[in-house]
């Protein structure tokens, strides 16, 4: 089975065409025409050498099929979670269709497509909807194949990396809007901070940013409706997904939470009671990086310290544990601890994922190219843990594409990647080829009798003394040069009177690529919920295609 059919497989691609939404379909780009690793190129295509490093199977397909039935039969604590879930879920607007799901997954052999992300300020950027789209989108096509499946989106609310969260981007008149809170060094995890009155700033300066559009106001509304004062930047974050994903069924879970932490307590001990867990990863690292990259530099301890506002990894002494110079234990006191206060302790990238799938029966996790690198270290981490591996299911990677856009793509020619260049580049290119026909071959025809006249020049200067070849050569060179000066003072003229077409190649480049990178990285999803609707993610995800091997380029009317 090749990578294409075998994606196929496992999505079931739906026609991208809507008439009743205005979306069309307009294409694909391959991976290999995009900044992206080849490890995770290698395994988007489903290359054999790349398997080695994912014990779940030999090819996506394969190890899809494989979790399904292994996630089914596990007997994690599904009742217990989905308590916690339903009142998690309720806390933060959670609609019939997700509580319905929460339901499900306390069934006997139910399944789970699993996705997360950092709780990006007004759920920025663009992917953590498309993998959240792409987590309901597995779901659903389990389910019409007879499986008891629901997504279930990871809220990395424990995660301190405040500056990797705080703005979002929108695009501006040829440049990029920031919007967001300012920016400070504590550790506190991103989820337990408090807004306070600056959030009224931030939603002040997001109303100037949004442009003109049909649903603006709506998605202004809904923003003040869920950032406000007084409310905790995870629930200020997940009520604002509910409403972009409104009857999705998806399923909102933190982590930070006693009771997850009580139910995956044996994790956190086996952790503490010391093990070959770092050996093991690094081991595999080394492994990984010969014939491609290691994502995580493992840590001899995979734990980090809650206390108040302060999120402090734990490190090993000789004597035993210690949080920098806020704690310290012996060994058994850590163990105590970490036995009858888990809430204590928070996992890092490497305990997380284990933490995830030992309190849900996880078929896949829906991941990114850096999460997909990472996973392929992980493998030794999951046989230590004794909990199985879920399949990896690379995210949906999209562009979506602006009636403006798009006419001047269709207009000129243009594909995505012909955006990927600095705009005014792409102007002098598009403004060259647009010079009348006339006008070039001018210019082509001087170029070439002047050229003829050096000839003439060089071999008559030749003739009297051979020393002076160099020297017509050199009169050459200055002829081609003020010839192509001139034709540069041509296309400056042709320039000016292009204005329309310069402002909407930079219209397009910041649109298509923000900042030099996928527009899926940078872009807020309230530019495109202001155009097309707050349930304009919904509906994507009903027609998303999960083909692994391609970039989808959407266009909307």
């Amino acid at each position: 089975m090749n990578a294409a059919s075998e994606a196929d497989s496992i999505s079931d691609p739906a026609c991208l065409a809507s008439p009743e939404t205005g979306q069309t379909g307009f294409g694909f780009v391959p991976l290999d025409d995009l900044p992206v690793s080849r490890l995770y190129r290698d395994y988007c295509a489903g290359e054999s050498a790349i398997w080695e490093f994912f014990p779940t199977g030999s090819s996506i397909a394969d190890s899809v099929g494989r979790a399904l039935n292994t996630a089914a039969s596990r007997m994690p604590d599904r009742a217990g979670v989905a308590a916690v879930l339903q009142e998690q879920n309720r806390r933060w607007g959670a609609d019939d269709a997700t509580l319905r799901n929460i339901g499900r997954l306390a069934e006997p052999g139910s399944v789970c497509a699993v996705t997360g992300q950092q709780l990006g300020l007004f759920v920025s950027p663009l992917y953590t909807l498309y993998k959240a789209a792409t987590a309901i989108r597995l779901a659903d096509l389990w389910r019409s194949q007879g499986h008891n499946a629901v997504p279930v989106f990871w809220l990395a609310d424990e995660d301190h990396d405040f500056d990797e969260v705080a703005a979002t981007f929108l695009p501006a008149v040829g440049t990029l809007a920031r919007v967001g809170l300012p920016v400070d060094d504590t550790r506190s995890p991103v989820g337990r901070r408090m807004l306070d009155d600056r959030i009224s700033l931030v939603q002040e300066a997001l109303a100037e940013a949004l442009p003109p559009a049909p649903f603006r106001d709506d998605v202004l509304r809904h923003v003040h409706e869920t950032y406000q004062p007084g409310v905790c930047f995870r629930d200020a974050f997940a009520r604002l997904l509910n409403r972009l994903l409104p009857d999705s069924g998806l399923i909102l879970m933190s982590g930070d939470d006693a009771r997850l932490k009580h139910l995956v307590a044996p994790l956190f001990v086996k952790e503490a009671e010391g093990s070959d867990l770092f050996d093991r990863i690094s081991t595999r690292s080394l492994e990984l990086e010969k014939p491609y990259h290691a994502q995580v530099k493992p840590r001899d301890t995979n734990l980090f310290y809650l206390e108040g506002h302060s999120r402090l990894a734990v490190d090993r002494t000789a004597d035993g544990f210690a949080a920098g110079a806020l704690r310290s234990w012996s060994k058994e006191e850590f163990r105590r601890e970490v036995l009858g206060t888990p809430e204590h302790f928070s996992p890092n990238v490497v305990l997380r994922p284990l933490m995830q799938d030992t309190l849900l029966p996880t078929a896949a996790y829906v991941a990114g190219p850096g999460e997909t690198a990472y996973y392929a270290q992980l493998g030794p981490a999951y046989d230590w843990s004794g909990v199985p591996m879920p399949a990896i299911v690379p995210r949906a990677s999209l562009s979506l594409v602006d009636s403006r856009s798009l006419r001047l793509m269709t207009r000129y020619g243009l594909g995505l990647a012909d955006l990927f260049v600095q705009p005014e580049q792409l102007f002098s290119r598009l403004v060259r080829a647009g010079l009348p026909d006339d006008t070039r071959a001018a210019f082509e025809g001087a170029a070439a009798e002047l050229d003829a006249i050096a000839d003439q020049m060089k071999a008559t200067a030749e003739g009297v003394d051979s020393t002076l070849a160099k020297s017509a050569e050199s009169a050459r060179t200055k002829i081609r040069r003020q010839v192509e000066r001139m034709l540069e003072k041509v296309e400056r003229a042709e320039r000016r009177k292009h204005g329309e077409l310069r402002a909407r190649l930079l219209h397009a480049h910041v649109l298509l690529y923000p900042a030099g990178g996928l527009q899926e990285r940078t872009l807020s999803p309230l530019y495109f919920a202001s155009r097309y609707g707050m349930d304009y993610f919904s509906r994507l995800a009903t027609r998303l295609s999960i083909d692994t091997t391609e970039h989808q380029v959407i266009a909307e009317g």
